[in-house]
């Protein structure tokens, strides 16, 4: 695994935190000819690394929400999201609400080993998906490489006040890196469903940073390159309970119903990853 030791933010960004972080892309169950058509441009832009051209441009600007492949008005890629390598050999953990319970999606991992170097495209395959915690498991299917991984830290080690650091792709855009504290180490399920009728998966640990949307999956890492948790969810505004309507949530994990407000609250929250590991263990 790929531990930090003591390093710049520059070189935990780039040598650590960089190469494990990968943005996964959901095109949802399409027929069987749309999917032999994907696997074709797959099989052309896998592996590819040249330095004028990036695989993850140019799928992008086919397939991209404004790229040239359509259904109608609908676009191709049913959602893109975060995720971080687990495993030498391509396991990644994302977040099953990007993922939906199907397991016959076609699904690619982009990948790069430098900061802002071509990304490498990747099919990958459903292993394993929880909706209640939110948590998907994923495998590069007949991965060429090692990849670089994430190493495990300890989220009852977090204290509110820590500095922490999210790599996420926001509506697509690989490797966007974010750094901000532990606003609060625990918020209990109990007070997020009180609060903002908000079903959280755990009790969860709340950020001070506006995080861009679609951040969702972004692994979270201590100030040493350790894994903490993941981004997964966010409250954007005040549930709107006037005339009795009891409506809340939070955008990412659940459905987002709230009034209009002019400055969103832009409240994120984090899944520790202890929870994880122990879904990960059968525990």
């Amino acid at each position: 695994p790929v531990i930090a030791g003591e390093k710049t933010i520059s070189e935990l960004v780039r040598d650590v935190i960089g190469p494990p972080s990968c943005t996964v892309i959901n095109f949802g169950r399409h027929g069987e000819k749309a999917k032999k058509g994907l696997a074709e441009v797959i099989t052309r832009l896998n592996h590819c690394v040249d330095a004028d051209s990036d695989p993850y441009e140019e799928l992008m600007s086919g397939y991209g929400p404004y790229g040239q492949y359509r259904f109608g008005y609908e676009p191709f890629i049913k959602s893109s999201l975060s995720g971080v390598i687990v495993s030498e050999s391509g396991r990644v953990l994302t977040f099953a609400h990007g993922i939906g319970p199907e397991s016959d999606n076609v699904i690619y991992i982009a990948w790069s080993y430098a900061e802002n170097g071509p990304r490498m495209l990747y099919q990958a395959k459903v292993l394993r998906v929880d909706m209640a915690l939110d948590i998907a498991v994923l495998e590069i299917v007949a991965a060429q490489i090692k990849f670089p991984y994430i190493a495990w830290g300890n989220s009852d080690e977090v204290k509110t006040g820590d500095e922490v650091f999210v790599v996420s792709s926001p509506l697509g855009l690989p490797f966007t890196f974010s750094k901000c504290e532990v606003a609060h180490a625990k918020r209990s399920k109990k007070m997020l469903k009180a609060l903002f009728n908000y079903n959280a998966p755990s009790d969860m640990i709340q950020l001070s940073e506006n995080l861009p949307a679609g951040s969702s999956g972004g692994p979270v890492f201590n100030e040493k390159g350790l894994l903490v948790g993941f981004v997964q969810s966010r409250i954007e505004k005040e549930p709107n309970q006037d005339q009795g309507v009891d409506d809340g949530g939070a955008s990412g994990g659940e459905e987002s119903k709230f009034k209009s407000q002019e400055k969103p609250i832009n409240i994120n929250f984090v899944i520790p990853v202890n929870e994880v590991k122990k879904w990960l263990e059968g525990k």
